[in-house]
């Protein structure tokens, strides 16, 4: 289910483009980085070129699923930019940073799970249940939604209960609680440099249960200051 805050967002953010974080000596800044406007039209391709010896009919769907292709392939790009990202293993010094960032990495995982498309649906379900080789589109998009979920939830986790934050955002800390055992179950011992990844039966047991909460904390994010609004988007 996606949560009405978050699909403003994600929706707003489809059509200005997507943003990820990089470190530099004034700290953690988001950066933004188109995900559409480049797509290589696909009568410049060569194989776009072939299409045109075929039917009409049989070229425009070629050519519409040339270009899906590219733009997924970009979606892809940016998430596991995001997820590669050497700043991804420096904790930002603020704890506060720590919830803007972690709602800057959930919303790489929605913007690109609702990736501008002709069907939805099946995607998410063969993002969720559908077997992948090693190296395909969706297993790379997994491992890299793994990453960054491990990267939420470490970042969050390491906010001291001591800190104000706890008192005054006590829903972002539960859903914190939620999250934990299902990263210790599954996630603990995921080490992607080391080629170690979940099978499909642990990956759809634990997507299939985090997921909602992954979501709903974005939207607690967004909800409670965490987030961009569209002024500040538009300012970066």
């Amino acid at each position: 289910m996606m949560f009405t805050s978050v699909a403003r967002r994600a929706n707003w953010a489809l059509r200005h483009g997507s943003r990820t974080w990089t470190h530099g000596r004034r700290g953690f800044k988001t950066v933004l980085t188109t995900a559409r406007h480049e797509v290589t039209p696909p009568h410049r391709t060569s194989q776009g070129a072939r299409l045109y010896s075929s039917t009409p009919r049989a070229e425009g769907a070629a050519e519409d699923s040339i270009q899906r292709n590219a733009v997924a392939d970009q979606w892809l790009q940016a998430l596991e930019t995001a997820a590669t990202a050497p700043w991804l293993d420096v904790l930002p010094a603020d704890p506060a940073d720590r919830l803007r960032r972690a709602y800057a990495l959930l919303m790489q995982v929605v913007l690109y799970l609702h990736r501008p498309q002709n069907e939805i649906e099946q995607p998410l379900i063969d993002f969720m249940q559908a077997e992948a080789e090693p190296g395909s589109h969706i297993y790379r998009a997994r491992q890299a939604t793994i990453v960054l979920a491990r990267a939420v939830i470490r970042d969050i986790a390491s906010i001291p209960s001591t800190q104000p934050l706890h008192v005054d955002h006590p829903q972002i800390f539960a859903l914190l609680g939620a999250l934990t055992p299902l990263h210790d179950l599954y996630l603990a011992g995921h080490n992607s440099k080391d080629g170690k990844s979940l099978d499909l039966q642990e990956w759809t047991a634990f997507w299939e249960r985090a997921q909602p909460i992954l979501l709903d904390l974005a939207s607690k994010l967004d909800e409670q200051g965490f987030g961009l609004d569209k002024e500040e988007w538009e300012k970066k």
